[in-house]
């Protein structure tokens, strides 16, 4: 099982974690007020880092049926989940 890096927001092309077709959730918030979104601060790591990556993971079972989710990570977090892919 590999990791599979999530595709960034079609509208600004940054990562995200939570959104809907492709585009990142502040960026359909901006659309609906009419205006550009900016991000000011990045996304954040569960462990408080900046996040640099954000991943597709697949939660669930057989019978209950699967969900994708996206997990943002910083830099050592990835490195972490790496290396439990490894084994």
């Amino acid at each position: 099982m590999s990791i599979i890096e999530a595709p960034p927001c079609v509208a600004c092309g940054r990562i995200y974690v939570e959104g809907r077709g492709g585009v990142c959730s502040a960026c359909m918030q901006a659309r609906r007020k009419g205006r550009k979104y900016r991000r000011k601060v990045g996304i954040s790591c569960d462990c408080g880092e900046e996040a640099i990556k954000v991943i597709l993971i697949q939660v669930g079972s057989e019978k209950d049926g699967f969900t994708t989710i996206r997990m943002a990570l910083c830099d050592t977090c990835l490195q972490l989940e790496l290396k439990a892919q490894m084994r």
